[in-house]
């Protein structure tokens, strides 16, 4: 039952429109559109250019506005200024001191001048603002609601980190969302504690709202968006693992940056900014504040997010982050993905909307990434993003999801903090699904931004399938698609296929809190279609055609409706209304931006397409709900028209009628009550001077308040003044209330009709002169322009009717239109005749004659012959084939490596370069002609370039007197040596090393005492004539003559074929590969990668093995102590070698000296001070430091 509700704006506005009819045309003259939201409150008021409210007048406009009570109040909570000159001041409603929550209203100003407004506004008659709870029992019913087993606020530090503290609890007054649109006493508002809280176990997090009186869960408004599911993950966690130290998270990272490269997992090689820490390179970049962290596989654990502030930073070491360091099975290159998309949306935001990261205020962007082991998900969480590593191996078919740090996934994930912190969508029903919705559109718009994929007017077809790269479920595109939702399950039209119904529908995970991962694809569609244009009709039988206007302007125009025009718990209705707006805003009224906006709202099921139909272009004006009531009959002289309500506006404009000026008309409405009747409204307008608009003096010609009077009716006299010609009459019914011209309510009906102004004294009867000169230009395969001289009339001429033979196929007011949809090689006849607003019309034109061209040729060239190579060199060879022939002409010729096209020629001949050395390719060419056909491919050639020349860097030793390298065993290579003067070239000796495990066995040679040698093996895998760090096979020390090996793995990424291997041993230290030393020797060999055959008759299993090369204590070494002493020091070395001792001063002197038998040495004798003593075995010296008290 509706019949007792009653909203104060109802009533006061009927007061205010029955003072006088000059306060009406007051009212109606400042405000140019007012829009009405489900609970029938304007949601968007946009002020006429007549009106003259300024900033400083706010609380003025939004108290006569919103026509608040004493009670009603609104506070400033920001103000934001924008890049086309608006500033947005954003207001939160409060009743008696309490906030009304979602209950905020914007004034959008622009050189000081109130330019509109628009938010949610809450009717607070009869709001209870006493508690029947206190806080505390509230939180219990909360937490008895959410479950969890552990809370975030448990754990101390990683709560400081973020930023959370355990909720305390916020009296609210929170709308009953249900009741919103129902007529009576239903209450609308409640008095409930809101809870923010948020759980470790499981891991999620919401806005829990507990009623204040009973105790109940009013709302659940999910924070944490997960990418297969909500709110929390439900997942089974680890017990326990091992503590290790925590550390902050600094602010700020005082480093120098530096530019690097990095071979993401799914984005190809992109440039990415460092920072220089400690000899290496970390993912932060501190310019943007962006920090991408190792979670190192931890889960929550206990009451603990241990990865918050215990993580692990990514490090390289010349900052050149290749595959072959990172495409491991740890899947770390995900992070180089996780940390380039971070970058690239803080750019997008940044560059494109001028958006200081996601809450406009430069805040850090962090992404964890290897959060859990196998973990199919990646979330928002209160300020940082975590990424799992998915539970896919990475092949199709295993597991779900391959590393979800895709740049689409993160800058879907991080557009839900955009989504926060802007229109705060509340996640349930149709704002849920918007919420959902925007981060697919910000996904798809950093994608295209960051790769330029496509062009701005075509993006390319990936750039619209969201989650296609992680996406390995069997048979899975990806999750979503924005140009064919329905393929994944979506709906692409509002109430059509797949849309999950949100009536009675009760938000829970279970359902999706009603839908909303599906009920996204509608925004998704809608923004597809607004970039690149679409035509046909959608699943509820609406006709469209969408004009595109590229990326760049659809995400201005979708960034300003979220950031400016969108509340918490907007539908897709007030989207299309803020849309509409927004493309107003930064384009202007009736720009191409406008009329595609709202073709592409029409497209996906959304309010009207543009216009009605085309001509003068009115603002939209329409009822939300028919159910009860709506417009049955209008009646005006020749118009006699009955309908059912087919939604809240009809368009009748295809019905008129001819009304004469100074003639005296009726009009009569009859309403149609489906139930109970109800009050009804009544308005009609005329727009006699044909400007677009209702608002001039004397259009409106009938206004009624409510009532339940049927039918009603007024007479009304066309002024002299009225334009002649054809013009737009509106007709409006609101229930309990005066409609207004540019109204969007929540009940009733708006049916527009077409009035052809005529002289007085009698209805024209003369028709127009024939259109002249009709001729045809720019003939296609389907098209054809035509043009004609202008016909001429007593009245004017309102348009043309354009022939195709005897059948009208469009009706145009210009003097020219383009036929499209023929038919190749066929001829067609046109011809066109003029009409006037009294409807007479012309004789016919003459009669143009066209045959469209020809279809495009089909036949493709033969294909080229004789390909052959020559002069090939390490990087390039030359390429040369016989000339294809065509029926028509050979335009070009696709030269082919492997599966790839490298070059288009039109010549028959190309040099292929940039070929990498001592590697096979195979070449082929195809030939095409203009109309786009290829032939078959000549014939196949294979080159295999030149080898490199490769020069390494020299290394060796200077003293091989007392060690030496003595056996080198690998691969089939078995070489004892004596001393080779410190280095010995071996590399005319091969061994072969097979992909995967081997072995190599070596041996130091010593000509007296033993000493602990220190062994470095490189081998040059990528044969560019460098031992790089990654090429180190070999890292061990030995300290005796035996015979020691070592097990290493050449990886797959190593070139096949012979490379150089380098053997180093060194006493005293870490060998390196390119320096000379003094005591030990370097020997090199070759090997051969690939390979399982070496020399004959040799094999390191034919080898005497006596242990394996380990890492060793140096063997000659001493240990002096006491040290600092004062009386006397004892020298105790690592084994029986004799040796001798010196104290030297520190002028170099020789204080003290002699054999070292075991026995103290008395230094008493000795000023204090430092020394140092040298130990000497009568080959080699160690030093060591001395401090003498």
């Amino acid at each position: 039952m509706r019949k007792n509700y009653f909203r104060s704006f109802l009533f006061s506005s009927i007061v205010i429109l029955g003072i006088t009819s000059a306060n009406a045309q007051e009212k109606e003259n400042s405000i140019r559109q007012k829009v009405a939201g489900s609970n029938g409150n304007p949601t968007l008021i946009v002020l006429s250019k007549s009106s003259n409210y300024n900033l400083n007048q706010s609380k003025q406009v939004l108290k006569k506005q919103l026509n608040l009570s004493q009670y009603d109040d609104f506070k400033k909570i920001k103000s934001e200024n924008d890049k086309f000159g608006y500033v947005h001041q954003k207001n939160q409603q409060y009743y008696k001191g309490v906030k009304v929550e979602f209950g905020t209203y914007t004034i959008h100003s622009k050189n000081g001048k109130i330019q509109s407004l628009s938010g949610e506004f809450y009717d607070t008659k009869s709001a209870i603002v006493t508690p029947g709870l206190s806080k505390g029992q509230a939180f219990q019913a909360a937490l008895s609601f959410v479950g969890a087993q552990a809370y975030l606020w448990e754990d101390r530090a990683a709560s400081k980190e973020l930023g959370y503290q355990k909720p305390e609890g916020e009296l609210v007054l929170l709308p009953v969302f249900d009741n919103q649109q129902k007529k009576g006493s239903s209450e609308k508002l409640k008095l409930a504690y809101k809870f923010e809280i948020f759980s470790i176990r499981p891991m999620g997090g919401s806005d829990v709202y507990v009623d204040a009186k009973t105790g109940k869960i009013l709302l659940n408004n999910i924070r944490v968006k997960h990418v297969d599911n909500v709110g929390y993950d439900g997942r089974e966690y680890a017990k326990n693992t091992t503590a290790t130290n925590r550390k902050e998270v600094l602010n700020t990272l005082a480093t120098a940056m530096v530019a690097g490269t990095a071979q993401t997992r799914y984005s190809g090689t992109r440039s990415i900014e460092t920072t220089a820490s400690g000899g290496n390179f970390t993912l932060n970049d501190a310019s943007r504040k962006v920090y991408t962290r190792n979670a190192n596989n931890v889960a929550p654990v206990g009451n603990s997010l241990p990865y918050i502030t215990n993580y692990t930073e990514f490090t390289d070491n010349d900052n050149n982050w290749t595959a072959a360091e990172y495409d491991n099975a740890s899947k770390d290159n995900a992070a180089l993905d996780a940390h380039w998309g971070a970058m690239m949306t803080y750019d997008y935001w940044q560059n494109v909307h001028g958006r200081n990261s996601y809450d406009n205020n430069g805040s850090q962007l962090r992404s964890y990434v290897h959060v859990d082991t196998n973990y199919d998900n990646a979330f928002w969480f209160l300020s940082v993003m975590s990424y799992g590593d998915g539970s896919s191996n990475g092949n199709e078919g295993n597991g779900f999801f391959d590393a979800l740090t895709s740049i689409d996934v993160a800058a879907h994930e991080i557009g839900h903090a955009i989504t926060e912190t802007t229109a705060n969508l509340v996640y349930q029903k149709e704002s849920g699904a918007m919420n959902e919705g925007f981060s697919d559109i910000w996904g798809a718009s950093v994608e295209h931004f960051a790769k330029g994929n496509g062009n701005d007017a075509a993006p390319a077809a990936s750039v619209w399938l969201i989650g296609d790269e992680i996406d390995r479920r069997t048979g899975s595109a990806a999750l979503r698609s924005m140009s064919d939702p329905k393929s994944l399950g979506q709906p692409d039209t509002y109430l059509g296929t797949n849309w999950v119904s949100v009536t009675n529908c009760t938000p829970s995970n279970n359902n999706d809190q009603c839908g909303v991962h599906t009920n996204s694809g509608v925004l998704n569609h809608w923004f597809y279609l607004l970039t690149a244009g679409g035509s046909g009709t959608n699943d509820v039988g609406g006709s469209y055609n969408v004009s595109g206007v590229g990326m760049s302007k659809a995400g201005n125009i979708a960034y300003r409706l979220e950031s400016v025009y969108l509340t918490a718990n907007a539908t897709y209705n007030d989207a299309r209304t803020g849309a509409i707006q927004a493309a107003i805003d930064l384009y202007g009224a009736a720009s191409a931006e406008e009329i595609a906006v709202t073709n592409a709202w029409h497209a996906v099921g959304v309010g009207n397409a543009y216009g009605g139909g085309g001509g003068t272009t009115y603002c939209t004006s329409q009822g939300n709900i028919v159910t009860d009531e709506y417009i049955g009959r209008v009646q005006l002289n020749t118009i006699d028209n009955t309908s059912n309500a087919p939604s809240g506006y009809t368009d009748f404009t295809a019905i008129s009628t001819d009304l004469a000026k100074g003639t005296q008309y009726t009009i009569t409405i009859t309403p149609t009550w489906t139930g109970t009747i109800y009050n009804e409204g009544y308005a009609v307008w005329i727009d006699y001077n044909q400007n677009g608009s209702f608002t001039d003096a004397g259009e409106q010609i009938f206004s009624k308040a409510a009532s339940k009077t049927t039918p009603v009716s007024t007479t009304f006299t066309i002024p002299a003044s009225a334009t002649n010609g054809a013009t737009r009459m509106r007709v409006s019914l609101k229930y309990n209330g005066i409609p207004t011209a540019c109204e969007t309510f929540t009940y009733g009906e708006v049916e527009d009709y077409t009035i052809n102004i005529v002289a007085g004294g009698g209805a024209d009867t003369q028709a127009p002169s024939a259109p002249g000169n009709l001729t045809s230009a720019n003939v296609t395969q389907t098209s054809v322009d035509l043009s004609w001289t202008a016909s001429t009339d007593n009245v004017g001429v309102t348009g043309y009717d354009v022939y195709q033979g005897t059948t009208v196929i469009a009706t145009v007011t210009a003097t020219n239109y383009q036929v499209t949809g023929l038919t190749a090689s066929t001829a067609y006849a046109f011809s066109v005749k003029a009409k006037d607003a009294a409807g007479n019309v012309s004789a016919a034109s003459n009669t143009v004659n066209v045959t469209t061209q020809a279809p495009p040729d089909a036949q493709a060239p033969t294909a080229p012959s004789n390909l052959t190579a020559s002069n090939v060199t390490q990087s390039s060879a030359d390429l040369s084939w016989t000339a294809s022939t065509d029926n028509v002409g050979v335009t070009g010729y696709d030269v082919y490596q492997g599966a790839t096209v490298i070059a288009t020629v039109t010549t028959t001949n190309y040099q292929v370069t940039g070929l990498a050395a001592s590697t096979a390719y195979t070449f082929s060419v195809k030939a095409k002609d203009a109309a786009g056909n290829v032939s078959a491919a000549s014939n196949s050639v294979t080159v295999t370039t030149l080898a490199n020349t490769i020069t390494y860097c020299s290394s060796k030793g200077n003293n091989v007197n007392f060690e030496y390298i003595d056996l080198v065993a690998i691969g089939g290579i078995n070489n004892a040596t004596g001393a080779n003067g410190g280095y010995g070239d071996f590399t005319a000796l091969s061994g072969g090393l097979p992909y995967g495990s081997n072995t190599i066995v070596v041996s130091a040679g010593f000509s007296s005492s033993s000493y602990t040698e220190n062994w470095r093996v490189w081998i040059d895998f990528n044969k560019n004539g460098v031992f790089e760090n990654s090429e180190q096979m070999v890292n061990g020390s030995s300290s005796s003559a035996g015979n020691l090996s070592y097990t290493f793995t050449v990886p797959t990424t190593a070139l096949a074929g012979n490379t150089r291997m380098r053997v180093s041993m060194k006493w005293n230290g870490t060998p390196t590969s390119c320096e000379t030393f003094s005591y030990g020797e370097v020997e090199d060999y070759t090997v051969n990668i690939g390979s399982t055959t070496g020399i004959a008759g040799f094999n390191t299993s034919a080898v005497h093995i006596d242990g394996e090369l380990g890492n060793e204590v140096s063997l000659f070494n001493a240990n002096i102590y006491p040290n600092p002493t004062s009386g006397s020091i004892t020298i105790q070395l690592r084994d029986s070698r004799n040796a001798s001792y010196k104290i030297i001063n520190m002028i170099g002197q020789t204080v003290k000296q002699g054999a070292i038998d075991g026995n103290s040495i008395n230094v008493t004798r000795l000023k204090s001070g430092m020394y140092f003593v040298e130990v000497n075995d009568g080959q080699k010296s160690i030093l060591s430091k001395l401090i003498k008290n």
